[in-house]
């Protein structure tokens, strides 16, 4: 469980009690540390968060640079007539 995960869910309104039953590997007193650090270390976070952000667009827009289009296409093609199969 990340603190990303929990910023979230605290940022779009959700309660330390509806985060902790959302996730159940996080105990009640867990999500309030985690919000209690966050809060404390707000702008720290937030561009931390900022930056993964920024370095996973990075790298999709890398892994999608080098790899060919048509290939991309035919591999998306394949793994959605997959799933309309039920497979």
């Amino acid at each position: 469980m990340t603190i990303d995960c929990v910023v979230e869910m605290f940022d779009h309104g959700a309660s330390p009690e509806e985060i902790a039953d959302q996730y159940d590997a996080l105990a009640l007193a867990d999500v309030y540390a985690a919000l209690a650090y966050f809060l404390r270390n707000e702008d720290a976070i937030r561009a931390y968060l900022a930056r993964q952000m920024e370095e996973s667009e990075e790298a999709r827009n890398a892994a999608d640079a080098a790899f060919p289009g048509h290939l991309r296409e035919k591999l998306l093609r394949a793994q959605r007539d997959r799933r309309e199969r039920g497979g």
